[in-house]
């Protein structure tokens, strides 16, 4: 009995190490940052640490909706996402059935107006021609006249008459300086009125890009009112967008749209115990969906409601026209440095510092400089930073790339 009470004992003992050894490896490996907390010391190395915020954010865009004032089908000339110029024909709504050979026409009209502006014509062979023959006929009466021949003479004199005769009825009936084109701008003007009372143009009166896109706040969400934007409001709020790209439009319909500037700005609203972090005039990194741009904090605005920080963008980002409502992660800061852990940071005389560990294993207080932290992680100054005293700036030595600092010093040291 004693010896099975015994070996019961004993793989009652082994199990409860078993379980021991894989509650503190778990614990180690698995938990966040327990393993840390076993950690005495860390050598320190360069490292940069990356500030990041999740936020919900509003493009605001300096953009104006074009809406249909007719009924009709739609012909497309510019590409959604084109920059174009002043006076660029965006579309044309065709309001009822135009004859096909119109346009042709019109075009040939005004190619053979342009040829007869320039001295030509359809004619103009022809009267060559006859110029020719009238050539001939006057070198014939002077050889007639040298031989005496006055009978011969006054029947070419005839024919010449004729050929004069013919050129002026050309002349007359064909107009080529007079009334030819009178006659062909006449043409010209009923076919414009043809097609003006059935096509409707639409031109861009500024410069701009161009977006099929729309949602219905272009006009709200503008660089003149964005320090007016209600944040609740915009919550409540899900900016569906649609694309206008169509056939066919009824009358005050939305055609298209045109952003007027390159320059366009992102608006958020970050929380009191983040705001330190956003400082006016630095650079920030947003995550949109197409890849990372960068903008500039250009103001914040503090206030009981929240803190509206907004951002401007003045490059081209893919389907920027297309966003509105954006969740998405922001890089506040990149700190490069000398890393070290936050628990690491104790106060001395109104010094922040850290522990450092001597040749000889005594804990050594060394003063830092502070450049960014994440919350978790700090990065600090290496080798020696400068502060400005009444005698003017003072060389401070500080931690260099791989000390030995304490860790959890508080705890460690009863501070």
């Amino acid at each position: 009995m004693n010896k099975k009470k015994q070996s019961k004992f004993k793989k009652l003992i082994i199990s409860l190490f078993m379980v021991a050894v894989v509650s503190l490896f778990i614990l180690i490996y698995f938990v966040p940052n327990v393993g840390e907390t076993f950690q005495k010391t860390r050598v320190v190395t360069y490292d940069t640490i990356q500030v990041t915020d999740r936020i919900d954010c509003y493009i605001i865009r300096n953009e104006k909706v074009i809406f249909s004032n007719v009924e009709g089908t739609i012909d497309y000339n510019i590409s959604e996402g084109e920059r174009v110029k002043k006076d660029k024909e965006i579309l044309r709504i065709n309001q009822e059935k135009v004859d096909p050979d119109a346009e042709n026409k019109l075009e040939l009209i005004n190619q053979r107006i342009e040829r007869i502006n320039n001295g030509e014509s359809i004619f103009e062979s022809d009267i060559n021609r006859i110029e020719a023959q009238i050539q001939t006929n006057i070198d014939e009466i002077r050889t007639a006249k040298d031989k005496g021949d006055l009978s011969l003479v006054r029947k070419i004199e005839e024919k010449m008459r004729r050929l004069i005769d013919k050129k002026n009825i050309i002349l007359s009936n064909t107009g080529l300086k007079d009334n030819s084109i009178e006659v062909l701008k006449e043409e010209r003007g009923q076919l414009e009125n043809m097609l003006n009372q059935s096509v409707f143009s639409y031109k861009t009166q500024d410069a701009g890009l161009i977006s099929y896109y729309v949602d219905g706040y272009e006009s709200e969400l503008t660089p003149i009112n964005m320090y007016l934007l209600d944040k609740s409001e915009l919550e409540e709020t899900s900016m569906t967008g649609q694309d206008t790209y169509r056939e066919k439009t009824f009358p005050n319909e939305p055609l298209y749209k045109i952003i007027n500037s390159p320059v366009w700005y992102v608006a958020t609203w970050v929380d009191s115990n983040k705001i330190d972090k956003y400082i006016i005039g630095n650079t920030v990194y947003l995550n949109f969906a197409n890849g990372q741009t960068k903008g500039l904090i250009y103001d914040i605005i503090k206030d009981d409601i929240g803190n509206l920080v907004i951002i401007e963008i003045g490059h081209y980002y893919p389907d920027y026209w297309k966003l509105r409502k954006v969740t998405t992660d922001i890089i506040v800061a990149n700190y490069e440095g000398i890393k070290i852990d936050n628990d690491s940071i104790v106060e001395v005389d109104g010094q922040a510092g850290v522990y450092t560990v001597d040749i000889n294993g005594k804990y050594v207080f060394e003063p830092i400089k502070i450049i960014g932290s994440d919350g978790k992680k700090t990065i600090v100054e290496s080798g020696y930073y400068y502060n400005e005293t009444e005698e003017g700036l003072k060389k401070v030595k500080t931690i260099d790339l791989y000390d030995e600092v304490l860790r959890n010093t508080k705890r460690k040291l009863n501070l």
